[in-house]
């Protein structure tokens, strides 16, 4: 190939030696021609470069762990010290997540960018210092992201010679410590806490012994009466320390617990679920956190909260967790007493409001003729809001239902066109006289789904489209396959828009808006009619179809309502409708 294309010759390839080593070597060679044009002879060299191919090894080795690291990477000029500073040559992808800027970005600029107004002084002096005289450091320092924001982080910084001695880049290493530092400022406030606790029952004591008895007490009881146990676990699992709330919260004495001792005051459903986490965490240097059945040693079951963070060594090396233990026994008590108090008082207003409404149903007809118009009017607008308790009543009982889990679903292969078109149909009448066109358009999909459920949800998401939307406007509502683009237990799943070109909703409301009781102006209540559980029961029955809820909007342009439901592999299509 050389000679054909009138080239110098070079090649790498490996050879055995006579004593069996493997070697690289390099052969270059230079081709002379004679008047035909043809290669008559070469003259070349052949050099050893097994340690170079070593070298080149171990660069790609370092540069895949730099590149892959958690940890961001700084590469910089050496010079100059003074402004501007010396100019950023290298980032890594961990600094791009870190602190929001691309290498493309920060290429050419200082490391100061990353300073702001809270970023320590003496730190940056260290620094300073340290880059003038050629020696390594290690500060923790505020530096800011690209958005603003600040986070702490825990900068090394070591100079690079070259073969001269003479310095000629600076690497950085970058660790974000925010949640450590947030710790350490916890754990100084509880310690300033003390020590001014201690400090005043010092001087108790030197008053009387009397008081000294007292103090005590006083703080042997804020202790056991502390509401969250604490406790350690090592690498393995074995549980090293607990407090005194801990014990009185599982029952047992302070040795009891220790080691592989806790497993037998957890329910044994939930031992397999606390050692998952726990090893989930351990793999990936994290914390973890469930809930479990705490059996007591008189065989009393506690629920309780379980929360860990990981504890590592100087040498960054993972050597255990520490925990927090909450009862949870009293506020899951609560919890259920609100729902059967929902219940309760379900059952003991519908049957009064449903006599209230057929009575005034009756006055308002005109069936007491001898009332005076002004009182008719009053009875229209009792009978007004007496329908609109009924609906607030009819939608909690449905929310609750929902969300207790006692509504079974009736699921069934459903034609996604079929629904949106009973949906449409029921708010005809509602869109006609609020002079709003509805389109359905032509795609269709199967589901898995309850059609009843779907149907409801979508009315809800068309009446609110229609509440909203300016009259002559266009509510539309289409359906999508998405395939098996979201790869879940289902095989593929499908997408519901119902789109307006309403006021629009404002960013901070897309999520709150489907809690229960919200609307995104608290006048809609009065003026549009809704009882403000609407899109909380829209959101409840995507929930109980495995599928989600979400909608996006732009303020004075319209918004729209997104939810998806499982499907089979492929959909059906369909005509155009329009009302």
């Amino acid at each position: 190939q050389a000679i054909a294309q009138r080239t110098d010759y070079c090649h790498e390839n490996r050879v055995v030696w006579p004593d069996g080593s493997i070697h690289w070597i390099e052969a270059k060679g230079k081709f002379f021609y004679n008047e035909a044009g043809d290669a008559v002879r070469m003259v070349g060299t052949v050099t050893e470069i097994t340690d170079r191919k070593a070298r080149e090894l171990q660069l790609r080795l370092l540069e895949s762990a730099v590149t892959t690291t958690n940890d961001a990477v700084l590469i910089t000029e050496a010079e100059p010290i003074d402004e501007p500073g010396p100019r950023i040559l290298y980032v890594n992808p961990a600094f791009t997540r870190m602190t929001g800027y691309t290498l493309e970005e920060v290429l050419g600029k200082t490391p100061r960018i990353l300073q702001g107004e809270k970023t320590d002084r003496a730190s940056i002096e260290r620094i300073r210092t340290a880059l003038e005289t050629g020696q390594p450091v290690r500060v923790d320092s505020i530096n800011y992201r690209k958005d603003g924001t600040e986070f702490w982080v825990e900068m090394s910084i070591v100079p690079i010679a070259d073969q001269t001695g003479g310095f000629t880049h600076w690497v950085s290493v970058h660790r974000d410590i925010s949640d450590r530092k947030l710790a350490e400022a916890a754990l100084q406030q509880l310690n300033e806490q003390l020590e001014m606790r201690v400090l005043q029952r010092t001087r108790e004591l030197e008053s009387s012994q009397a008081e000294l008895r007292e103090s005590e007490a006083l703080f042997r009881s804020l202790s056991e009466s502390s509401p969250v146990g604490i406790f350690k676990i090592d690498t393995e699992g074995k549980c090293t320390y607990t407090n005194p709330r801990c014990q009185a919260i599982g029952g047992f004495t302070p040795a009891a617990a220790l080691g592989n001792g806790w497993m037998r005051f957890v329910h044994r459903e939930d031992i397999k679920l606390i050692l998952s986490k726990w090893s989930e965490s351990q793999s990936l240097d994290g914390e973890f956190s469930c809930e479990f059945r705490h059996i007591q040693r008189d065989g009393t079951i506690r629920f309780c909260r379980l929360k860990t963070a990981p504890i590592f060594s100087d040498r960054d090396q993972l050597i255990g967790h520490v925990g927090t233990i909450t009862d949870i026994t009293e506020s899951r008590a609560i919890e259920k007493m609100k729902n059967e108090f929902i219940s309760i008082v379900s059952h003991e207003l519908r049957t009064p409001l449903a006599s209230i409404r057929g009575s005034l149903g009756l006055l308002a007809a005109g069936v007491l003729k001898d009332q005076p118009e002004t009182a008719k009017q009053m009875l229209e607008i009792a009978s007004s809001d007496t329908e609109r308790l009924v609906r607030l009543v009819n939608d909690i009982l449905d929310l609750e239902r929902l969300e207790s889990s006692q509504v079974i679903l009736v699921k069934q292969w459903c034609d996604a066109q079929v629904l949106m078109r009973k949906s449409a149909e029921a708010v005809l009448s509602v869109a006609a006289e609020n002079n709003i066109n509805l389109s359905i358009l032509p795609e269709t999909a199967k589901i898995w789904a309850d059609p009843d459920r779907i149907v409801q949800l979508l009315v809800n998401l068309l009446s609110n489209a229609i509440k909203f939307s300016a009259a002559e406007s266009t509510v539309t509502v289409r359906v999508e396959d998405l395939g098996d683009s979201l790869r879940d237990s289902y095989a593929s799943r499908v997408l519901f828009e119902v789109k307006d070109r309403g006021r629009g909703i404002p960013a901070d409301k897309l999520e709150t808006i489907f809690g229960r009781f919200q609307q995104v102006d608290a006048s809609d209540s009065r003026q549009k009619g809704g009882t403000g559980l609407g899109l909380a029961i829209c959101r409840s029955i995507v929930q109980q179809h495995g599928g989600r809820i979400w909608a996006e909007s732009v303020v004075s342009e319209g918004s729209s309502f997104y939810f998806t439901v499982p499907a089979p592999l492929e959909g059906e299509g369909g005509k155009s409708l329009e009302f």
